[in-house]
């Protein structure tokens, strides 16, 4: 491979579903939201929303964007934000490639 030339990584797994895809586009068109109000403006189940945004903050889709104090609970409600888009030329090292391992970190794990 020359360089200058990227490898861009396929997607493995399922699909996006739905209610994915559901709540990333309202995040993105109304801001960060606590999960009742998601699923709220998604119309989704309170449980499938929790399921879907547990999953999502997980593969590093979600990221949650910090807490709010509601006026009617004395608790605080964690809010959710689509995560930013990584820096591509921030995330580039020469010594990872597709498929490969940085040896040095497998070797100072095992050495731990």
């Amino acid at each position: 491979m020359s360089q200058g030339q990227s490898i861009t990584r396929v997607p493995m797994g399922r699909p996006v579903g739905e209610i994915r895809t559901l709540m990333v586009t309202a995040l993105r068109e109304q801001g960060p939201m606590a999960l009742r109000d998601l699923a709220a403006v998604t119309q989704v189940g309170y449980t499938p929303a929790l399921k879907t945004i547990s999953r999502c903050v997980a593969a590093g889709v979600l990221v949650k964007a910090g807490q709010e104090k509601r006026a009617h609970s004395k608790n605080w409600v964690t809010l959710y934000d689509v995560a930013p888009e990584p820096d591509p030329a921030a995330t580039h090292d020469s010594r990872h490639g597709h498929g490969w391992v940085d040896l040095g970190r497998c070797i100072a794990g095992w050495a731990r």
